[in-house]
């Protein structure tokens, strides 16, 4: 099955039906700062102009950088290299920052258009790259003259009518071509260059090219184009270095990050936020490409208290944080937030190279940001929206009359999915049906407790609609993995409860639903998924889901279709992947937040001495408050739940006891956490509890509950034992 390309010239946010857009965080792209072994690097920011329709903004250069225009009579500002930025989706994504050059040919007139780099001395083993969008069918002439209609529209004449070239000039001498990308296509077949255009037009794509027989020289670099009748052109991150490392890493696979907040209108955080478990191991895996006698060294925020670490370890592992609160003993997720990790790698003939994620992290607790003065709540998601964008997919209609949805449901998304199953050439009877969309997961060390979640969406639902919201495990079967046949979590929402942004035709909305009971996602399965079904129904006009819009390194969106074919009808799970949007294949997460935690109850000893007395306390560390605790404890004992945060105490009473001694527990819980104490009294005459008992020997032996029991054959489990010196001690029994 082919890959379907999402084109710019077909993608739009549905304001062709009269949306009134939102403005999204747009996707976090980090600008690169000069490194070490780079002798040039220019990616065309400039952050004191901010209008890129200005003219301003389009004629600006970077300095010593010239733009050079041999067309008469000479053209207007856009029909030479300026200055852009993404103005919309029917622009690429730049590579690095904000900004792009790019060039708009005239048509039929002939052009001589250059962009040229300051001069730079070339070290040995330097390298030029660059990101460019090229177009190239459009190098070529086509047409009858030039192409074969009965042989596949093949060449009778391959003529080239508009060259992108690279090239070089070594001081006051003549410009020598490095590389020029239409004469390197003579030759190839018309085919052979159509499934180039798909790899070399869908974004900027990098290149690059040797420089050694420039070592030791100054060079200018040219990036010339030269014909007509072509196709735009973009051009950004030219560089000249060392070959550079491309140092990255990623966090645990189970990281959930800040996803949207609950409104009507989906809000992401103001910048990418990984919520991470505490007291449990973290781990960030680094995927910086394989160089031979490479090193690395990570700095990572100190767990224990100000400033980093550093560790020069391949991986950073294993690392422990626990929960800071305020004055007050409070857990403020803020106070909780961490720099991410910088990993730096060198190695001999290559760039120093460096990547810190972007954001921050966060331990313990649950997606809350202050936002324009506003405690706000964010659902969680497995990549964050605020780096990775918010958008939904959509394709104009083949009546040309508004869009259709292609990952939820609205008329043309049956015919697309069918036709894109089949081909086109499917039988009667043979169908596709998009049924339900679902992110994956992992489960973290700890557990996440989640009670429900809320979904973003863009479009049109009749009040009477039901959607269904399900929590998956994932179960082993002989050839893999597959969904439980049962969720172990579920919750339904119908139209009329939807909070809708406005009362237009169609709108953005949340879709709210909540669990009767919360439920774990925990290591009692490999993995999760997420599901939100229901969409396809006569009661829903158009639904769009929200999500994230560039693409990650790992994607967790997949989709459940119903295909009929040869008179069986079956379901098929596949990755959103398989389309592609401006930015290249959407390896991403649907917008379906979960509203969940990673609680706490912690706690420096499970043993409760009340000695001769009747009262004790113990100070704990939670999340949760005294109200949502449930106590549990032996008949004899009363206990009870004060306080939250690092001021959280557990208080146990009983009665003066007048036998040698007994035992019972205390069991304080909530969803999610759950620690379980022994408790022990002694008569007012017996002396205090010891754990060094010498030589003395053991006299007596007591259940948890009081009872005394025989020494002999004893069960496996937990046991109070009370020694011939009149102490007494905890006796574990495997």
């Amino acid at each position: 099955m082919q890959k379907f390309l999402l084109t710019t010239l077909c993608l739009s946010a549905a304001l062709t039906i009269g949306a009134t857009a939102p403005v999204f965080n747009k996707a976090i792209k980090p600008t690169q700062a000069q490194k070490t072994g780079v002798s040039l690097f220019e990616s065309f920011e400039n952050a004191e102009l901010t209008n890129f329709n200005s003219e301003e903004s389009q004629t600006w250069l970077p300095e010593n950088w010239t733009r050079e225009s041999k067309t008469q009579p000479e053209p207007a500002t856009i029909n030479k290299w300026f200055r852009y930025a993404q103005a919309s989706t029917y622009y690429p994504a730049p590579t690095d920052g904000s900004n792009f050059m790019m060039l708009l040919p005239i048509g039929n007139t002939e052009q001589d258009e250059w962009l040229i780099s300051p001069s730079v001395k070339i070290q040995e083993g330097d390298i030029l790259s660059f990101h460019a969008l090229l177009s190239p069918l459009y190098f070529f002439k086509t047409g009858k003259e030039y192409q074969d209609e009965n042989n596949g529209y093949e060449w009778i004449e391959q003529v080239i009518r508009q060259r992108f070239r690279v090239m070089v000039k070594e001081g006051d001498n003549d410009w020598i071509v490095l590389h020029d990308f239409a004469e390197a296509l003579m030759g190839k077949t018309v085919k052979e260059i159509t499934e180039l255009e798909e790899e070399m037009s869908a974004a900027l794509k990098e290149y690059s090219f040797p420089l050694d027989v420039y070592a030791g020289k100054e060079i200018r670099i040219g990036f010339q184009y030269l014909g007509s009748e072509g196709n735009s052109m973009f051009l950004d991150e030219v560089r000249v270095g060392l070959p550079e490392m491309t140092t990255s890493y990623i966090p645990n696979f189970c990281t959930q990050y800040y996803g949207t907040v609950s409104n009507a209108l989906p809000q992401a955080a103001p910048e990418p936020i990984a919520l991470m478990p505490p007291f449990a191991p973290l781990y960030w895996m680094n995927l910086t490409d394989y160089v031979k006698d490479a090193s690395y060294t990570w700095t990572y925020a100190n767990p224990e208290g100000e400033g980093t670490l550093t560790t020069d370890e391949d991986e950073l592992m294993d690392v422990y944080y626990s929960p800071r609160y305020n004055e007050e003993g409070l857990f403020i997720s803020r106070d909780n937030w961490y720099d991410n990790p910088t990993l730096t790698a060198e190695a001999p003939g290559y760039a120093g190279s460096s990547f810190t994620a972007p954001g921050k992290f966060q331990v313990g607790g649950r997606g809350e940001a202050q936002v324009g003065g506003e405690t706000m709540q964010f659902g969680l998601m497995p990549l964050s929206p605020a780096q990775y964008g918010l958008n939904f997919a959509s394709l104009i209609r083949e009546d040309e009359f508004g869009t259709f949805p292609i990952f939820g449901y609205g008329a043309g998304t049956d015919k697309f999915w069918t036709d894109y199953t089949f081909n086109g050439q499917n039988e009667e009877g043979e169908y596709a049906h998009l049924t339900a969309i679902m992110n994956f997961m992992y489960p973290a060390a700890s557990p996440l407790v989640v009670s429900g979640g809320w979904v973003n969406a863009y479009g049109k639902v009749n009040p009477d609609a039901e959607f269904t919201y399900e929590i998956y495990p994932m179960v082993e079967v002989e050839d893999g993995y597959v969904p439980a046949d049962k969720p172990m979590a579920a919750a339904t929402c119908k139209g009329e409860d939807f909070l809708i942004s406005d009362d237009g035709i169609f709108a953005y909305f949340t879709i709210p639903f909540k669990f009767a009971t919360p439920v774990l996602i925990d290591e009692t399965y490999p993995s999760y998924i997420v599901k939100l079904s229901g969409f396809r129904s006569p009661e829903v006009t158009y639904f769009a889901p929200m999500q994230t819009w560039k693409p990650a390194m790992v994607g967790y969106g997949f989709l459940e279709k119903e295909i009929s074919f040869n008179g069986n009808v079956g379901t098929s799970l596949s990755s959103m992947a398989n389309i592609a949007n401006e930015y290249g294949d959407m390896a991403g997460a649907f917008a379906l937040n979960l509203d969940g935690c990673y609680p706490w109850l912690e706690c420096d000893t499970d043993e409760i001495d009340l000695g001769a007395g009747t009262t004790a306390d113990v100070n704990m560390e939670s999340y949760y408050n005294a109200e949502q605790f449930t106590v549990e404890c032996s008949s004899w004992i009363n206990a009870s739940v004060s306080g939250q945060g690092n001021r959280c105490k557990l208080s146990v009473s009983a009665a003066e006891y007048d036998s040698d001694i007994r035992a019972g527990f205390v069991k304080v819980s909530a969803p999610g956490v759950s620690k379980e104490f022994t408790v022990v009294q002694k008569k007012s005459s017996i002396e205090d509890i010891i754990t060094d008992n010498g030589n003395a020997t053991v006299v007596a032996v007591y259940t948890l509950s009081g009872a005394q029991v025989s020494t002999d054959n004893l069960a496996p489990g937990i046991y109070i034992a009370r020694y011939s010196d009149g102490s007494a001690r905890k006796l574990y029994v495997k």
